[in-house]
């Protein structure tokens, strides 16, 4: 088995374990998409067909170059869609492992098959300059300049939508306990009694979020808390103490603000039913 023959599976197969280095320890995204460009876009494909066609004559480079794309665009698919469904998801590292395992799995078959042949009937790769551009025949260097751009239009899309992102939409829980039970809000109370809430807020936005919650009792506010900061995936609990007023039917509001904007975000209504004390009625003696 030749190794010189074999250095494009080599380089193939190293994107993968290259980038999970730069991934490790680079936090510049720039040098991350150089890598991930080619592993996404060429190498599980060109390994493949380095399997399927290990023969010189089997196709041209141009074609072989052409099919590389596609097949490593639907290689890429199925694996997303196998980790989707996976326990370890659609993440980063899960991601670049998978891909750099199946171009290393298919570029040892690649390895195999081609010892399998004669030196000068197995592929390997052209060295492209001027001169073998310009011995190529017309249709070939048509077919050559076509697929020099859709890889450069390829891969500049890529680099464009992993420099500037879509940006999905999240969203805030926001609910309340009552600070005693920790189970469910009081629903009724005693004239001139305390009551204790527990509002909770659970930050699923995309970014760090500034709240603000006013307490509102029957149309008056009565407490407000500012600058509740709360990164991604962050909670915060504020204890809440009411004196409930007279009896009758109250209603408490809260009212959640975020990012200083003066428009609710979100709102709970809560009614509270008052009730007076019982006084207890004096015993006569005798």
């Amino acid at each position: 088995m030749k190794i010189k023959a074999n250095y494009d599976l080599l380089a193939v197969s190293s994107l993968g374990l290259i980038l999970i280095i730069l991934a490790s320890f680079l936090s510049s995204g720039i040098v991350r998409t150089v890598i991930a460009a080619p592993l996404v876009l060429f190498a599980p494909g060109y390994a493949l067909m380095a399997a399927m066609f290990p023969r010189r004559g089997d196709l041209d480079t141009v074609k072989r170059l052409a099919l590389s794309l596609a097949s490593s665009l639907a290689i890429v698919t199925l694996a997303g869609l196998a980790l989707n469904y996976s326990p370890v998801g659609v993440k980063v590292y899960p991601v670049i492992i998978t891909l750099t395992l199946i171009t290393m799995a298919l570029s040892a078959l690649a390895v195999y098959r081609r010892g399998l042949m004669k030196e000068t009937a197995e592929f390997t790769l052209p060295r492209v300059s001027l001169k073998w551009f310009r011995k190529q025949s017309g249709i070939q260097k048509i077919k050559s300049i076509a697929l020099a751009l859709a890889v450069l239009g390829t891969v500049g899309f890529l680099g464009f939508m992993l420099a500037n992102p879509r940006i999905g939409e999240g969203y805030t829980e926001f609910y309340v306990l009552s600070s005693a039970s920790n189970i469910d809000v009081p629903m009724e109370a005693t004239a001139g009694n305390n009551i204790q809430l527990k509002p909770v807020i659970i930050s699923h936005e995309i970014a760090p979020v500034n709240y603000r919650l006013a307490v509102v009792l029957n149309g008056v506010v009565v407490k407000t808390f500012d600058d509740i900061n709360l990164t991604p995936e962050q909670t915060r609990e504020i204890p809440v103490t009411l004196n409930m007023p007279g009896a009758g039917k109250n209603e408490v509001e809260l009212t959640l603000y975020r990012d200083r904007n003066n428009i609710p975000y979100r709102r709970l209504y809560i009614p509270i039913d008052v009730k007076l004390a019982l006084v207890p009625t004096p015993t006569s003696n005798g």
